[in-house]
């Protein structure tokens, strides 16, 4: 599978688990405030912006780490983290996340999503067989 799709997938997929998770009423707090986003995107229109986002920093990020996955992984969340700083600080998909951001703060599950989507990713490249 084409790692650019499989990118875009990785960060689609969650974003509809995180999107499911959001409406239980047994959530932690971190993932339920991220309702009103949800609400005020869509599902697909939220889901699609998460994936170009994974796409874009997964990218950027197997540019900078050698071949290695434990180096994949670090570059993944280094490059998640900056990209959700970023993403906080010019309110690049609007307030909505704001009590996101206030719940769960800035940058570690940005890190930690980027870093899954690319271990995944090779996961995936591993297990493919032509």
């Amino acid at each position: 599978m084409n790692e650019y799709y499989t990118l875009f997938l990785v960060g689609f997929l969650s974003d509809l688990g995180l999107n499911y998770l959001s409406r239980l009423e047994y959530s932690p707090e971190e993932i339920t405030s991220l309702r009103e986003y949800f609400d005020y995107e869509g599902i697909i229109s939220a889901a699609v912006k998460a994936g170009i986002t994974t796409l874009i920093c997964g990218r950027v990020s197997n540019m900078i780490a050698p071949d290695s996955l434990f180096y994949k992984a670090v570059s993944g969340y280094s490059v998640g983290y900056v990209a959700d700083w970023i993403i906080y600080k010019c309110n690049v998909f609007g307030e909505k996340l704001n009590e996101y951001y206030e719940s769960a703060g800035v940058g570690f599950w940005g890190g930690a999503a980027i870093a899954f989507a690319v271990v995944s990713t090779e996961f995936i490249k591993s297990t493919n067989v032509n």
